[in-house]
């Protein structure tokens, strides 16, 4: 294998309105280069690999899942330098078992696995789904270390038959979907719940004709994007909802109808997010499907996701022909903000495998604008490769997985550097006015201009939130808050009745009149089951959906929200300064109490520049008493005791436990199954220790309620 590097030339955009012709010239606000550096190349393993697909747990981890000539599921854990230009990617000596890089200890799957595909659960476990046994569909949780594999929660989510084109798709902490191709080539999508006991509830059939080259991408931990060939070979892009609040069998629906994005042709299809929807900022959803179309050219689509109260739509945006010879086999990444990757099987040079390796960059805008045309790119592999997958590694590098000519594994790096062409500076250039007999000297007209050939400027620069902000609390004089010199997170206190003022100041380098949304969120938790889609799309870092915001628009009506119907938003003070900065104060009176939240901040300019923040200061109004949901979970799986008369629980306690005398009554069941059963809760026995909760609600220590909700809790985590 040989190492290339290439510098290829880039047209950078802004905003575009339309789709353009093939006629058409892309024209841009700039110009600069991307140049494309393979490091590493490292040969996974040594004997064949099939169905091969790439998992990134961490900046220094990877794993690497396959097929072996057996037809066995191998994985192969990976490390590599957190900075990809500090060197080679290995792999722990400990696989290296008698010169092989792989062993029977490598297996996730002895029997049969085929049409894998995997995805990170958490730093060190993936997710997999395959076709195994008998053409059934599995999936398990797999846990990669040096030399040791931990299969967990394995569960065959279909029976019949799941031969071929699996994708899995982490939704949430507990829920997977998986979408596969099964009897009569029609598609189906399942849930493949991974937590505890795994299970599945609904089996849902997406397609009725034909469904291959299934690919996923996220919307938020209910909604994701499915992109998939279809009848007639067409490409479809779907919008899937999972509710675990209906009814078994009604747990999956679509929640949107199925946009054709291509009516031609389109296989080897890979779907990612370009940018984060913002129900607060009336922003879509933008994603980028990079796929093989007609006449097996590259074909890169980027299509719009919107969401109305109740409805969901997708619309096509932008198209790009990234190869006009031949792409296949191919996988997108993101690299930095509006920079992507992509790599595939293109021209095939020797005739005798699947096409050359290549790597190509685009330019993405967040409008979903697709920028650069491709001028050059990187041939990294020309022996042919099969079964991409691309993984952004970090701001300026990415990894790829694939298999090469002589049907090994392999694992590459590559940097990716923007390197932006220096703009001319502005200067004043000044013309003369009209002369008058009285002055002296000659009038002059100055303004601001470059002197040099320049198109304004490179790239927008997103607003920018200064360090300095004010909060105030009813009457009391505003708190200045410095985030600059914030060591630790401040707490603001409010009771019941009180108003909240928070003042932002912010920046954008094209002036204050360039600010066109910024919305403020708070009271972040999980999602009420009650709460509306359309606005539980905004999230914390953690992953908490924000329950109480407001949406300050420019050009549209404001939305303020709140879950509760118990806050008061007043309409926000808008200033704009001598500097050309904007200050805006959000001012809300909470009328309950309020857990302790954080408060983020989320501001875009004209040109779709996004900032969001987490402010350093979090906010709790009052005395607030967690509800059921918020200690147990919103899980609609969780096992309630049923209700039942006192005298028959203390009955049962009697035979369980202890007779008056303090002596073990044997002759009954002392297991604790019946006690379990009476209160129709699921379990083989309690622990020993529980016993002792059974003699204190004899000995009238504690209450049988008390009892009831500690087997409650056992019954749902450890029995």
């Amino acid at each position: 294998m040989i190492m290339l590097s290439v510098i290829t030339t880039a047209l950078i955009v802004g905003p575009l309105a339309y789709q353009y012709s093939e006629a058409e010239v892309r024209v841009g606000l700039g110009s600069g280069t991307v140049a494309i550096t393979e490091v590493s190349e490292l040969t996974v393993n040594s004997t064949e690999a099939n169905y091969s697909t790439l998992v990134k747990f961490n900046s220094t981890h990877y794993a690497m899942f396959y097929t072996d000539s057996s037809g066995d599921g191998q994985v192969v854990h990976i490390t590599t330098q957190a900075s990809i230009e500090g060197g080679a990617s290995s792999i722990p000596d400990a696989y290296q078992t008698t010169g092989a890089f792989w062993s029977n200890s490598n297996e996730f799957n002895a029997t049969d696995a085929t049409w894998i595909d995997a995805v990170k659960f958490n730093s060190t476990t993936a997710l997999v789904a395959f076709t195994g046994n008998g053409d059934d569909g599995y999936a398990a949780t797999v846990t990669p270390g040096d030399n040791t594999v931990i299969v967990g929660n394995l569960y065959e989510f279909d029976i019949v038959n799941a031969d071929s084109h699996i994708a899995i798709h982490k939704l949430n902490s507990t829920v997977a979907l998986i979408a596969y191709q099964s009897t009569g080539d029609d598609g189906f999508v399942v849930n493949y719940e991974f937590v505890n006991e795994p299970t599945m509830t609904v089996e849902l059939e997406v397609e009725t004709a034909d469904f291959s080259y299934p690919s996923w991408a996220g919307y938020n931990h209910s909604v994701a994007v499915l992109a998939n060939q279809g009848a007639a070979g067409d490409g479809f892009v779907r919008a899937l909802h999972y509710d675990p609040n209906l009814e078994d069998g009604d747990d999956i629906e679509v929640g949107s109808n199925a946009l054709e994005f291509d009516t031609t042709d389109a296989s080897y299809i890979d779907i990612i997010m370009v940018a984060n929807s913002s129900q607060a900022l009336s922003v879509d959803t933008i994603y980028a499907i990079a796929y093989q179309g007609a006449a097996g050219d590259g074909f890169l689509k980027t299509i719009s996701l919107s969401q109305d109260p109740g409805s969901m739509v997708l619309a096509v945006i932008d198209t790009l022909e990234f190869d006009t010879a031949d792409a296949s086999h191919i996988s997108i990444a993101e690299v930095s903000n509006h920079i992507f990757a992509i790599t595939y099987a293109g021209v095939d040079t020797d005739t005798d495998f699947d096409g050359d390796g290549y790597v190509k960059t685009v330019w993405i805008e967040h409008n979903g604008a697709i920028g650069a045309n491709f001028i050059q790119e990187l041939e990294f592999d020309t022996g042919g490769i099969n079964g991409t997958v691309a993984i952004g590694h970090d701001a300026d590098s990415i990894a790829v997985g694939y298999v090469g000519s002589d049907k090994l594994g392999y694992f590459s790096t590559f940097t990716i550097t923007k390197i932006m062409t220096e703009l001319a500076a502005w200067e004043d250039v000044c013309v003369p006015m009209s002369i008058h007999p009285e002055s002296i000297g000659t009038q002059m007209d100055c303004t601001k201009v470059k002197t040099s050939h320049s198109n304004d400027k490179l790239f927008n620069l997103a607003p920018q939130l200064s360090d300095e902000m004010q909060v105030a609390v009813g009457l009391d004089a505003e708190y200045i808050i410095d985030r600059s010199d914030i060591t630790t997170v401040s707490s603001i206190v409010a009771d019941p009745g009180d108003t909240v003022k928070v003042t932002l100041n912010i920046e954008d380098d094209d002036g204050a009149d360039n600010i066109h949304n910024i919305a403020l969120y708070t009271n972040f938790g999980e999602r009420p089951s009650d709460m509306n889609y359309y606005y539980a799309s905004n999230f914390n870092e953690a992953g908490e959906v924000s329950k109480t915001l407001y949406q300050w628009n420019k050009l549209t009506n404001d939305q303020p929200y709140d879950i509760t119907e118990s806050v008061t938003w007043e309409e926000p003070t808008i200033t704009t300064n001598e500097d050309g900065t904007l200050t805006i104060s959000f001012v809300t009176t909470w009328n309950e109490a309020m857990p302790e939240s954080e408060l983020v901040a989320e501001i875009m300019d004209a040109e779709y520049g996004l900032t969001k923040v987490t402010l350093p200061f979090t906010l709790k109004v009052g005395d607030y008493h967690e509800t059921y949901e918020e200690i147990f979970g919103i899980n609609s799986n969780y096992r309630i005791a049923t209700s039942v008369a006192e005298p028959l629980v203390i009955a049962e306690i009697n035979n369980w436990n202890m007779d008056t005398y303090g002596e073990v009554r044997t002759e009954y069941d002392t297991s604790g199954v019946e006690l379990l059963n009476i209160l129709g809760l699921q379990g083989d026995s309690l622990p020993e220790w529980t016993k002792n909760l059974g003699q204190w609600v004899l000995d009238d220590q504690i209450d049988i309620a008390e009892l009831i909700i500690a087997l409650e809790y056992l019954s749902n985590t450890i029995l």
